[in-house]
């Protein structure tokens, strides 16, 4: 899938595609996060059937606020994805960070929606070290 980087929100969230991974930073705070996430995860629907895939990962590591709003948008796009036939249906991989503190909680209810085509994987990012602080 290739898809340009949009920049939402006056810069505060970022949405980009590499491959099969979509990219989610910044912070989903505004009132309508449809206005620009419904669109693109439409897209991102249409483009992982249309090319067959297996597997579609969401990494949201960088994504340090998600408001209720933002919830729905996942939330209508994997119902979207639930309606398709099991032999076309490709499975999400939310990769998240377990030190933000949203993701843990609100992802496991996400996967309740469908707990063998919704799968968490944590990652653990490096932490900035700043120079004051080793010496």
């Amino acid at each position: 899938m290739q898809i340009s980087t949009v920049q939402a929100a006056g810069g505060k969230v970022r949405l980009r595609v590499e491959g099969d991974t979509i990219y989610v930073a910044g912070e989903i705070d505004q009132l309508s996060p449809r206005d620009f996430m419904a669109g693109f995860l439409e897209i991102v629907h249409n483009m992982a059937l249309g090319e067959k895939l297996a597997l579609v990962r969401v990494d949201v590591t960088e994504l340090a606020f998600l408001n209720s709003s933002g919830i729905k948008e996942f939330l209508s796009w994997i119902l979207r994805r639930n309606r398709i036939p099991p032999e076309k249906k490709y499975k999400i991989n939310f990769l998240f960070d377990p030190t933000v503190s949203w993701q843990p909680i609100t992802l496991p209810r996400l996967r309740d929606l469908d707990p063998e085509g919704i799968v968490l994987t944590p990652v653990s990012r490096p932490r900035q070290i700043s120079i004051e602080t080793v010496r």
